[in-house]
């Protein structure tokens, strides 16, 4: 998920609540005769508790009582305890910019602002664009799409509940659907530009591409 996340998370729980972390292609073998567990395979196993991390490297053996917090002493080659204190985590700050925009998006929307709502979803891909170079992990990149997906469908329900027979009444939100499609036909993201234009086609508003650039018409105008 993520470190800043994950900082962010783990201090929402209570202090007593111990984290057992497992590398990929690593197993933790937990032996109950023996009261001991075993680490094996390509990595290592992290144990935290309270802001404070036991660091398990391949072929470590480690008492059951480490894992249960019953005891702090030192073990089979394990390494020191690093301390990575919560309160000093960094905020999410890629969730973060977006819910911040969640808010001007929905305020926008109740205001039948098309303009401020065009702009907090243009916003929204350029953080989408900007994160997926950044590394920002896997998951986030995927999830913050579909909220901009969720933006476009709720303009499109703007649109659809404004006068279909009076373009002037349209006028300024179709012509802010429009910018924005054109902005993601010019990034090649054909899949978001088509949904715009589904949006519009279901509101019965149409759009003709021209060499001069889009053009619309209420269904049944010219």
């Amino acid at each position: 998920m993520g470190e800043p996340r994950f900082r962010v998370l783990e201090g929402m729980l209570p202090a007593e609540v111990q984290i057992l972390g497992i590398d990929e292609h690593t197993a933790c073998i937990i032996d109950l005769e023996r009261n001991e567990a075993r680490i094996r395979g390509v990595g290592g196993v992290t144990l935290r508790r309270a802001g404070s991390e036991l660091l398990l490297k391949k072929n470590d053996v480690a008492p059951l009582e480490v894992f249960m917090g019953k005891t702090t002493r030192r073990f089979c080659s394990a390494r020191d305890i690093r301390r990575h204190p919560t309160s000093a985590a960094p905020p999410d700050s890629f969730w973060n910019d977006i819910h911040s925009l969640e808010a001007v998006f929905h305020d926008a929307r109740d205001a039948r602002d098309p303009e401020r709502m065009a702009g907090a979803i243009l916003e929204l891909d350029r953080i989408i664009w900007k994160s997926s170079h950044d590394l920002e992990s896997a998951e986030s990149i995927p999830a913050a799409r579909e909220i901009m997906r969720e933006w476009i469908a709720l303009m499109g329900t703007a649109l659809s509940s404004t006068s279909r027979t009076t373009p002037d009444g349209l006028g300024p939100l179709v012509e802010e659907i429009l910018k924005l499609r054109d902005e993601l036909r010019r990034q090649k993201r054909w899949v978001e530009a088509d949904v715009l234009r589904d949006c519009l086609q279901r509101a019965n508003v149409m759009v003709d591409d021209t060499g001069n650039g889009a053009r619309w018409r209420v269904g049944g105008q010219e």
